[in-house]
């Protein structure tokens, strides 16, 4: 290799640069750290995998939730009208019984996903935590490529100067 007349000027640092880009990958303690990373990296994808579904059902339960409200709501506010059309009909209470009836269903329906929703932040929360450890540990596993890339690279340098 060609270093040039600056060569004696230079740390083994910066002549570690001079490299090539492919230097040190063929060490097997760099393929064995290589092998971690990419297995952490295939957790990290899986993870925000199941993020996201989670997330995606979470925002479909709450959609639905606000079309129950919005059922409810219309329900109350018929109501009025289907009693003075009752009263001043035939007297049949068979519709305000099932709407009554169909209201009490949302009502349920409402109270379970309110029971429910607090253990969904929690386990959302616990997702969002687990997400971190597996983050840092494929940010790790990259640190250890690089640092152990870098050592070799410098450490070469340091040898061919003797």
């Amino acid at each position: 290799m060609n270093y040039g007349p600056s060569y004696d000027n230079c740390s083994d640092d910066e002549l570690a640069e001079e490299l090539p880009r492919d230097f040190g990958y063929d060490n097997p303690e760099v393929i064995r750290l290589i092998e971690i990373r990419d297995a952490a990296d295939q957790e990290v994808k899986a993870d925000e995998k199941k993020f996201y579904e989670f997330d995606i059902l979470r925002c479909e339960i709450i959609s639905k939730q606000d079309g129950i409200h919005w059922q409810i709501s219309t329900i109350d506010q018929q109501r009025p009208q289907l009693l003075a059309d009752i009263f001043m009909g035939d007297g049949d209470f068979t519709k305000d019984d099932e709407a009554q009836q169909c209201r009490a269903n949302l009502v349920k329906e409402n109270e379970r996903f309110k029971l429910a929703y607090t253990v969904m932040l929690t386990t959302r929360q616990k997702i969002v935590d687990q997400s971190t450890v597996i983050k840092k540990r494929y940010s790790k596993a990259c640190r250890d490529v690089d640092d152990l890339i870098r050592k070799l690279r410098v450490d070469h340098m340091t040898a061919l100067r003797g």
